[in-house]
């Protein structure tokens, strides 16, 4: 039977602050996402927040309570406090540590859908309490599931992202689940829609796009890559081959990535940045550089290799921060060396991301980049 027991607790007064939270909330749209988690922590304020049970005293372990030493500090009140005395934080500024003034705010909490309310609720209250600033944004991601169920160690619904890296490369994997699911929601894992993204993306757009313009290069330029065409108004001919239209889908996908990213969309990222690869086979297609080369139009040739390469140049650069490998190496075919370890690394007074800005340079033949996975 249940046995019902009482005990002294301290509590911490949540209520006290929840009103400056719920205006907090409403006048920072971003603070909280993904929206319907958002969504969701209003509807649990507005349902009546109670006051926070902090301490204990059935047990010895843990945090005294400061001046009441029969209790102990318990559950989620000391577990969120580590945020800050993790980097050296307190109460007298003098004696805070260097990482607390560079770390604190922080740009934004990644935690788990099931554990928000404490992060988005009791969190921020305690910051109030403490006349410290909130972190700018708190982001819930979901859950992978397989088979419609949570991933878990005791049911044997596991994936080792070591094997998965092992198998297809890492930047592939990195990949798949930033493009197959929206970060934010639940995504059902099988083994069979990575490669099935894999093959799509990987090795049929971006592969055959980088492989075949290397190709044709080699064939038609031995490899070099044609000098920049004059500036538009001196070549509005050439630029309506295609130029205008890439220069403009570029600096749409460049300032959307940024505001994607603020919101922590990878999905939709990657999808700008897909718009620019699929425009880049389309273009192929449609500019039929042999035929170009068997009519003798030496002139139209080398602009759309140009663009090609252009083109290729900017997508690497704009998928670094997601496929770091990838960017590195299409960066070698074209003859750009240098190593970056971060994304701030990049020199973009060399390597702009506007268009028509590439130096002639060469494109190197290489292996595939993503070799297609056949199904067994």
């Amino acid at each position: 039977p249940v046995k019902w027991v009482s005990e002294e607790t301290y509590y911490f007064k949540t209520s006290k602050y929840i009103d400056d939270l719920r205006e907090h909330i409403e006048e920072n749209p971003d603070f909280v996402l993904p929206k319907s988690r958002r969504n969701e922590v209003l509807s649990f304020i507005d349902s009546g927040v109670e006051d926070v049970s902090v301490s204990r005293t059935a047990f010895e372990w843990g945090v005294k309570v400061p001046g009441d030493e029969k209790h102990v500090v318990y559950v989620w009140f000391d577990a969120l406090i580590n945020y800050l005395s993790g980097i050296g934080y307190h109460p007298d500024e003098k004696k805070q540590k260097p990482e607390f003034k560079k770390f604190w705010p922080a740009d934004v909490h990644i935690i788990g859908k099931d554990i928000l309310k404490f992060h988005a609720v009791t969190w921020p209250a305690m910051l109030m309490a403490l006349e410290l600033p909130l972190p700018k944004m708190v982001f819930a991601h979901g859950f992978l599931t397989i088979g419609g169920e949570k991933i878990s160690k005791s049911r044997g619904k596991v994936i080792d992202p070591h094997d998965l890296i092992d198998k297809y490369g890492a930047d592939a994997v990195r990949y798949f689940f930033m493009s197959e699911f929206t970060f934010g929601l639940d995504g059902e894992y099988t083994e069979e829609s990575m490669i099935k993204r894999i093959n799509a993306d990987l090795a049929n757009d971006l592969g055959n796009l980088v492989h075949r313009t290397a190709n044709m290069m080699k064939k038609y330029f031995d490899s070099t890559v044609p000098a920049p065409p004059p500036p538009a108004e001196e070549n509005v001919k050439l630029m309506q081959m295609g130029g205008n239209e890439l220069e403009g889908l570029i600096k749409w996908a460049s300032s959307g990535i940024k505001e994607d990213l603020h919101k922590l969309d990878f999905r939709m990222a990657l999808s700008k940045i897909w718009s620019i690869i699929k425009f880049l086979n389309r273009y192929i297609e449609n500019r039929a550089p042999w035929a170009l080369q068997k009519e003798g139009k030496e002139e139209e040739l080398s602009y759309v290799m140009y663009v090609l390469a252009e083109g290729i140049r900017i997508v690497a650069q704009l998928m670094f921060p997601f496929m770091p490998e990838t960017a590195e190496k299409i960066w070698e075919q074209l003859g750009m060396t240098e190593n970056f370890d971060r994304i701030e690394d990049i020199d973009y007074e060399k390597m702009p991301l506007e268009f028509g800005r590439m130096p002639k340079i060469n494109f190197s033949m290489t292996e595939p980049l993503f070799p297609r996975i056949e199904d067994k």
